[in-house]
């Protein structure tokens, strides 16, 4: 069980804190204008584990590497298809 705490700064930015058995964890997302057509996304996650058998920073930030290629792959898609975001 986690609960997820979601802070919007529109039209830029958002925060969040997932509370859950095993961490807490805060994400920082930061959207930058690089253009008409491009943007850059920074995180900024601090994970602070509640249990000593945990991923190590690497397998972390590879998991959250690896999620926000997929995510970025799909939101690209939708936008040349000229589809609206989802959330």
């Amino acid at each position: 069980m986690a609960v997820d705490l979601i802070r919007l700064t529109p039209p830029d930015a958002w925060h969040t804190d997932q509370i859950d058995e095993q961490d807490r964890e805060a994400v920082d997302y930061k959207l930058t204008a690089l253009g008409p057509a491009r943007t850059r996304i920074d995180l900024l996650v601090t994970e602070r584990w509640l249990i000593p058998q945990h991923l190590s920073r690497e397998e972390t930030l590879r998991r959250v590497t690896g999620a926000w290629d997929r995510y970025a792959t799909q939101i690209e898609a939708r936008f040349r298809a000229g589809k609206p975001a989802r959330g």
